[in-house]
């Protein structure tokens, strides 16, 4: 295995006898490793480990990996045995550093491996399993996007699907319509409850000017919302009480105790000299606890390359990418991206809906790209895909995306994403139409 499985915090590496040390020893001397590993008790020394680690590393069809840190320190293992008839993976994990416990390393672990067992198996389902008395274990598998699947006395089994642990639900159609035209109808939240509740979607994307928020804060609280909001940073209040005003407000609104993430919504602030102090105050955001991750929503690639250093401190983008729009692909900005190890989250897979409607049903200001259309149509006839399945296939293909953020109208739009069938996609056509702005970016659009 030559590529690299790393996170922002851990690395994954096949562990070898060499790893067989004393500190990894003394995890199985602790009462809660003890207690709910199964080999705890047949492991007594380090040539137990050793016979263990060659054990585990002879079964076909399993890997074995040491977790360690971006600094090099061995904090846990993890296994994965693969079932290529049934389409499944079993994860078992140990953290064996306390003080990494409850650092979301599960977390971390998971998206790495789901990532590594689509691209190299075509894997989309990751299960595992808990035992009902070790409560800091299912709620770190519930708080890594895992869903229960079936419940005993003793066991507690997970599953965690590759598109849906991939998703954020947008939410700009939750409080108002939305989209070109107002194309997009305004989302009955009482109707979707349920499908939300029994998938786990448990991450939202919204924004103070969605009017979403308070909706956000109605969810079922056992969906455990993660929210991703976005402020606008008014030039003329940059400073502490106005940025943290709106962001405790969006607390209140969401019902959350700390939010997911917080972006900046207008990127243009980027050019105001006193950006370093808006970075500053996130930060601090961030240290109080009231924020997990901090970034910047862009719509104009150039944002990237000419403020990199400006927006090193960031953990996550928020950008455009589909089909038409493959700006992302350039390899200046790939580069950028690794350098800086920034989380992307894709917005537009869809370029607001118009990807998933005839050319025939689409205002009169798309008739100037008619032939692009109409090569995307006879494209998805000819190999039997639905635009809403390729368009979600297209954006999964791309390893530098963590998360996709999709919006729908109904019911039955949100049911396709449980019922989509992943697979790899061998063909896609290319428009080299990514520079073309009036086409690509919505805001540019024009109304009739």
């Amino acid at each position: 295995m030559q590529e690299k499985l790393a996170s922002r915090t851990i690395v994954l590496k096949k562990i070898t006898t060499n790893d067989a040390t004393r500190k990894y020893l003394l995890w199985f001397k602790d009462r809660q490793t003890k207690k709910f590993i199964e080999n705890s008790k047949s492991i007594k020394n380090i040539l137990d480990l050793k016979k263990n680690i060659k054990f585990e590393n002879s079964k076909k069809n399993s890997y074995f990996f040491k977790i360690i840190t971006r600094s090099g320190i061995h904090i846990g293992n993890v296994k994965i045995e693969i079932n290529l008839n049934t389409n499944t993976s079993t994860l078992g994990i140990l953290i064996g550093e306390k003080k990494w416990r409850g650092k979301q390393i599960l977390n971390e672990v998971s998206e790495v491996l789901s990532n590594w067992l689509f691209k190299n198996f075509s894997i989309t389902n990751l299960n595992s399993g808990s035992d009902t008395k070790n409560l800091p274990s299912i709620k770190g598998f519930l708080n890594s996007n895992y869903r229960i699947i079936s419940k005993s006395k003793k066991i507690i089994k997970f599953n965690k699907n590759y598109l849906i642990s991939k998703l954020i639900i947008g939410t700009a159609n939750f409080g108002k319509i939305y989209g070109f035209n107002d194309s997009i109808k305004k989302i009955n939240i009482n109707s979707i409850k349920k499908k939300l509740l029994e998938n786990n979607f448990s991450h939202y994307d919204t924004s103070k000017n969605y009017n979403s928020e308070k909706l956000i804060g109605k969810l079922p609280k056992s969906l455990k919302t993660k929210v991703f909001t976005k402020i606008n940073i008014n030039p003329e209040k940059i400073n502490k009480f106005s940025i943290v005003s709106q962001v405790k407000k969006s607390l209140v609104d969401c019902k959350v105790r700390e939010l997911e993430g917080v972006l900046i919504h207008n990127q243009d602030i980027v050019f105001d000299k006193r950006f370093h102090k808006i970075i500053s105050i996130l930060k601090y955001l961030k240290n109080k606890g009231l924020v997990k991750k901090i970034g910047i929503s862009i719509y104009d690639f150039e944002i990237l390359r000419k403020f990199e250093k400006k927006l090193k401190s960031l953990d996550v983008i928020n950008l455009p990418y589909n089909i038409f729009d493959r700006r992302l692909e350039k390899r200046e900005i790939i580069k950028i991206i690794k350098r800086n190890n920034f989380e992307i989250h894709a917005r537009s897979v869809f370029l607001q809906g118009i990807l998933t409607k005839k050319f025939k049903k689409l205002p009169s200001f798309f008739i100037k790209w008619k032939k692009h259309f109409i090569k995307w149509e006879n494209f998805l006839k000819k190999n039997k895909i639905s635009a809403y399945e390729f368009c979600l296939l297209f954006v999964l293909k791309n390893q530098l995306i963590s998360k996709i953020i999709v919006g729908f109208e109904n019911k039955k739009q949100l049911n396709n994403f449980t019922t989509i069938k992943l697979r790899k996609i061998k063909k896609v056509p290319k428009f080299n139409i990514s520079k073309n702005s009036n086409l690509i970016r919505p805001d540019l659009w024009v109304t009739n």
